[in-house]
């Protein structure tokens, strides 16, 4: 696999914890962080400054990241853990949706 990929799956899960910790803790309600990455993928999705000769399939990997998080805000349930490949099962899913 590659390095980069490596280092995106530690990022995400760290970006994920923290999600978590902020639900858990009150911060930030689950609608607020599905809202904010909602806003997020439609900028990546509508970003007119876009390399024009970039392919479906990379559009499709820069969104998923925003996609991975959306999945963790709206599976967790205190004492409810999921695997990275899970979530990321997950993601793949629900993008054929």
């Amino acid at each position: 696999m590659n390095t980069a990929n490596l280092q995106l799956t530690g990022v995400l899960a760290g970006i994920g914890a923290l999600l978590v910790a902020l639900r858990e803790s009150g911060a930030l309600s689950a609608s607020a962080v599905d809202e904010a990455l909602r806003r997020a993928e439609g900028e990546m999705i509508t970003d007119a400054g876009r390399s024009p000769g970039l392919s479906a399939a990379n559009v499709e990997a820069t969104l998923f990241p925003i996609r991975y998080l959306r999945v963790v805000n709206s599976v967790w349930e205190p004492g409810r853990a999921m695997t990275f490949s899970q979530i990321t099962a997950e993601v793949g899913r629900l993008k054929d949706l």
